[in-house]
């Protein structure tokens, strides 16, 4: 889901919209997917979300730094 799943749902919408980036809510296990996919590739995921806001947050990130 992070490798594949995200990035194409995330291009789908940019190219849909016609937006440069995106806004991403996460909820359970959406929230691993974002912090799995920003680890993977931060500059992706920069690049593409302008704001992600977490729900419901299932995993602990430690010690992380995530832009805002």
């Amino acid at each position: 889901m992070t490798e594949y799943d995200l990035p194409a749902n995330i291009n789908y919408v940019k190219k849909r919209d016609g937006v440069e980036k995106v806004y991403f809510l996460g909820h359970s296990q959406g929230t691993l997917i974002f912090f799995l996919a920003y680890m993977n590739d931060p500059e992706f995921m920069e690049k593409n979300v302008a704001k992600y806001v977490s729900l419901g947050t299932v995993p602990n990130v430690n010690k992380a730094s995530f832009y805002s």
